[in-house]
C-alpha cells in the first residue's frame, strides 16, 4: 500500500519538499519527467498551481536523481475559451523563469501537441472519441490544489489530467457537444468584468439546470473522467494546499488558507486526503468512487505519514450547484 504524506509549517516549497521526502523511497523516475501544473485561470493566482510548488518538485528531483530531463507542460482551458495560447499563461505566472534557472527543464505549451491516443466516452446521446496526449515521458507528476468544482464537486490532482486532452475535445468529457454555456458562461468569457459575467452565469445556469441537461452532464462527467484517469498513467500527485478554493470553483471561488501539502504515488490516496481537507468524503465524489471501486487505487487513510489530518480539515463552502452535483450516481 502506498503512503500519503501531509506536511505543514513551512513555505509552499518547503511543504512540498517535505511531503516528497516522506515518500522518497516510493518515487522512481527514470529519465523523462513531465510535471503537469493546473493553470485554470488567466489571472487569478488562487485558482492555479503556484510556480513555487513546481520549483519545490524540481529541487527535490535534483537532490535525489541525476540525469533527468524535466518538462513542465500545460494546456489551459480558459486560454482556449478566451482565444489565446497557453504560452501566455505560463509566462504570466512565471513558469518560463524555471526554464532559465534549471538547465534540464523545458516549458511546453501542450496546445501544440500533435500525437494522441483515442478514448471513447459517453455522451448525452451516443458516444464520442476524444484525443488524449500520447507521449514518451516515463514519469508523470500532477501538481494541483484542492478546489470546489462546478460539475464534479471537487477537483484535485486526478482531474488535472483534463489538460492532457486535446483542447477541442474536452467538452466531450462532460457528455456535451458545443460550448453550450459550459461552466455557466463564465469560462467562455473570462476576460469580461464581473458585472457582465454574472448575467451570463445566471443564463447558463438556467439553461443547464432548468432544462434538465446539467444533472445528466454531471453523471457523464464523473463516468468519463474515471475512464480518462484509467487511460492516463499518473505516477505522482502533489497537492499544494497552502491555499485551496471554496465556493464557485474552479475559477471564481474564494481562497481558503490550509497551509499544507500532500503527496502520494497513488493518485487516489492524494486526492482522497485532499477532499477530506475540504470536509468531504471521497466516496461522495463520483469519479473517485468509480476509480476505487474498479481497483485503480485506494483513498483510505492507511499509509498516512506526517501531520494529523484532523488538525487541518475545514468545512468548505460548496459550489452553488452542489445539490445537483450530488446526483452523480447512475
Amino acid at each position: 500500500m502506498a503512503k500519503v504524506a501531509l506536511t505543514a509549517g513551512g513555505s509552499r516549497k518547503e511543504n512540498v519538499k517535505k511531503a516528497l521526502e516522506l515518500i522518497r523511497e516510493e518515487i522512481e523516475p527514470r529519465q523523462k519527467v513531465l510535471i503537469k501544473p493546473n493553470l485554470s485561470a488567466l489571472k487569478n493566482a488562487y485558482a492555479n498551481t503556484s510556480v513555487e510548488a513546481v520549483e519545490g518538485i524540481i529541487e527535490f528531483l535534483h537532490d535525489h536523481f541525476k540525469g533527468l530531463e524535466i518538462a513542465i507542460g500545460e494546456s489551459s482551458g480558459s486560454a482556449y475559451l478566451a482565444g489565446m495560447r497557453t504560452r501566455r499563461v505560463l509566462e504570466y505566472f512565471g513558469y518560463d523563469d524555471l526554464e532559465k534557472r534549471f538547465g534540464n527543464v523545458r516549458v511546453l505549451d501542450l496546445d501544440d501537441w500533435k500525437d494522441f491516443n483515442v478514448l471513447r466516452v459517453r455522451m448525452v446521446r451516443g458516444h464520442e472519441e476524444v484525443r488524449v496526449m500520447k507521449h514518451d515521458f516515463d514519469y508523470v507528476v500532477s501538481v494541483s490544489l484542492p478546489k470546489t468544482h462546478d460539475f464534479v464537486i471537487a477537483t484535485l490532482g486526478i482531474k488535472n489530467i483534463m489538460g492532457m486532452v486535446h483542447r477541442h475535445d474536452r467538452i466531450f468529457i462532460h457528455g456535451l457537444r458545443g460550448k453550450a454555456f459550459l461552466q455557466g458562461g463564465t469560462q467562455m468569457f473570462p476576460f469580461l468584468p464581473e458585472f457582465l459575467r454574472r448575467p451570463l452565469h445566471d443564463l447558463g445556469k438556467y439553461i443547464l439546470v432548468n432544462l434538465g441537461g446539467y444533472v445528466e452532464s454531471v453523471k457523464l462527467t464523473n463516468i468519463n473522467l474515471a475512464e480518462l484517469a484509467k487511460a492516463t498513467k499518473l505516477d505522482l500527485v502533489v497537492l499544494d494546499a497552502m491555499y485551496a478554493m471554496e465556493g464557485e470553483g474552479p475559477l471564481l471561488g474564494e481562497p481558503v488558507r490550509l497551509g499544507v501539502a500532500v503527496a502520494s504515488v497513488d493518485p487516489l490516496k492524494a486526492d482522497g486526503l485532499g477532499v477530506r481537507l475540504m470536509g468531504l468524503d471521497p466516496a461522495d465524489i463520483g469519479y473517485l468512487f468509480y476509480l476505487e471501486r474498479d481497483g485503480y487505487g485506494d483513498y483510505s487513510l492507511e499509509g498516512l505519514v506526517g501531520e494529523n489530518v484532523e488538525r487541518y480539515c475545514r468545512q468548505f463552502r460548496m459550489h452553488s450547484r452542489y445539490a445537483e452535483q450530488r446526483k452523480w450516481r447512475v
